[in-house]
């Protein structure tokens, strides 16, 4: 469908709308859909470890709800912004590892950045959850979140209608049979590597947030 008509059907209008009343009325919760938000409130436990690609809001509200959060940001400007945001938050390793603007396209694996390879220091099996929502590689983020997590453990992937096949109606939806993308092989193989797992796709109109339960 052409974007221009999707920007300006009535009902993405009314979404829009919808989505930006909720985030000015809600600063304390992260830029996910609402519906996601709802879920993992009764999902994520205490003693959970996580690990998020992506820093901002999302920082803060998982902070609040686990025992510990690795944070890894690679726009340096934007993670000064959330150093500040949570300062004196002892449960947060808030990580800068940037990328040259060059960089910021899809890699193979031996081109992994170290943005990346965060999840090389980290323990199979060790998470509750891992958020794929920054803004470089999300396909490698997504493929080298799957063993690192738990029994139970959740896999998030924001913005999932841009990169994995749907029917969904939000803008820029990646659509059955489509292989425009660059990383679609990929993403491809991400499906195929997760097709056993509980699966949960939610979406506000505008985008989409899935998830993902290990077995």
């Amino acid at each position: 469908m052409d974007l221009r008509l999707v920007l300006t059907s009535p009902s993405y209008i009314v979404a829009s709308m919808r989505l930006r009343r909720f985030i000015r009325t809600h600063p304390d919760l992260p830029w996910l859909t609402r519906d996601a938000i709802d879920h993992l409130s009764t999902m994520l436990h205490a003693d959970d470890c996580g690990l998020e690609w992506g820093s901002g809001r999302s920082t803060l509200w998982f902070a609040k709800r686990v025992q510990h959060l690795i944070s890894v940001e690679h726009n340096r400007e934007w993670f000064e912004r959330v150093r500040t945001m949570v300062a004196g938050i002892s449960n947060v390793d808030l990580r800068l590892c940037e990328v040259p603007a060059d960089q910021v396209r899809m890699m193979d694996e031996s081109e992994s950045p170290d943005y990346v390879r965060v999840a090389e220091e980290l323990k199979p099996e060790s998470l509750g959850f891992v958020l794929v929502d920054g803004g470089l590689a999300r396909d490698q983020c997504a493929h080298r979140a799957i063993p690192l997590l738990k029994s139970g453990g959740i896999l998030i992937v924001d913005n999932a209608n841009w990169y994995l096949p749907s029917d969904s109606k939000a803008p820029s939806s990646r659509r059955p049979g489509d292989n425009r993308r660059c990383d679609a092989a990929s993403w491809d193989s991400f499906l195929t590597k997760v097709a056993q797992w509980r699966h949960i796709w939610t979406t506000d109109g505008v985008t989409c947030t899935a998830m993902w339960l290990k077995p």
